[in-house]
């Protein structure tokens, strides 16, 4: 959720409740502090503004090399393998949309700003073989994509520990964390928007038009889809199978998950000899 506010030059920014300081009415006003010099300092919120594509081409002058670069992220993991007519799929098969989207980190800093793009799936929706449209409630049953995720006691506990022993806590940032692992479902393909097939390798964009060409030459609608090989964020269950394949790794490192919360892991230190 974001509010309306003006800054000192008067131009309107966008502030997220977590900047801002309530008054004693109870409304909202920004975090402004005085300097040193005693001027008043404006302090932004780090907001990120979503364009439409359409509008993202038409504005930002970086866009090209943001969507090249989350492109690039997905082709060099190999999230989906080449593309087929859809008309050659099994009848079993399960259609995923792909959808694009821009931000400009900072929007409200405009010294600051910093175009990002991002490709995920829309897992709310799922299309059959037969073009029925399913969504999500009727599809997804309760704790189907449940995975053993860690809790606020296992981190009090984690860091109680920590404290005891006197140990430095440290916390770890995964890149393209989804994307390390790989999907379990087959026959799941991806439908992807023009703005992200524009921004493929040549070759690639070869085989997707020939694709679409043979999909109309067996009666179809002209569809090219491509076989889902990584876990995408997005797709339902892409966090599961990420948490499952993680810890897996984590238990061949010799960790333990602890009885009372599944997703804090332990081990003991062979040289130190103590819990870590």
């Amino acid at each position: 959720v974001e509010w309306d506010v003006l800054d000192r030059q008067g131009r309107i920014v966008y502030l997220a409740q977590d900047h801002c300081d309530h008054t004693p009415d109870n409304r909202l006003k920004p975090n402004i502090h005085p300097d040193a010099d005693g001027k008043r300092t404006f302090h932004g919120a780090r907001v990120v503004k979503v364009l439409s594509i359409k509008e993202a081409k038409e504005t930002r002058p970086g866009y090209s090399a943001a969507v090249g670069k989350e492109i690039g992220r997905h082709m060099e993991f190999g999230s989906w393998g080449k593309p087929i007519a859809r008309s050659s799929t099994p009848m079993s098969a399960i259609f995923y949309r792909g959808k694009l989207i821009f931000g400009v980190k900072h929007f409200e800093l405009p010294g600051q700003q910093k175009d990002k793009a991002r490709m995920v799936v829309q897992g709310c929706i799922r299309l059959t073989r037969r073009g029925k449209v399913m969504l999500e409630k009727n599809f997804k049953a309760p704790g189907e994509f449940w995975a053993p995720n860690s809790s606020m006691a296992g981190l009090r506990l984690v860091v109680s520990v920590a404290a005891i022993q006197g140990v430095p806590v440290h916390t770890v940032d995964l890149d393209s964390a989804y994307l390390q692992t790989y999907a379990v479902q087959h026959e799941v393909f991806l439908m992807l928007p023009p703005e992200v097939i524009e921004a493929m390798p040549g070759d690639w964009q070869a085989e997707y038009f020939k694709a679409v060409a043979l999909d109309k030459k067996m009666g179809g609608e002209g569809v090219a889809v491509f076989p889902i090989v990584r876990n995408i964020y997005g797709k339902c269950d892409a966090g599961t199978n990420f948490i499952k394949d993680f810890q897996g790794s984590l238990r061949r490192l010799g960790w333990e998950s602890l009885p009372h919360c599944m997703g804090t892991f332990s081990r003991v230190d062979p040289v130190r000899g103590r819990m870590t």
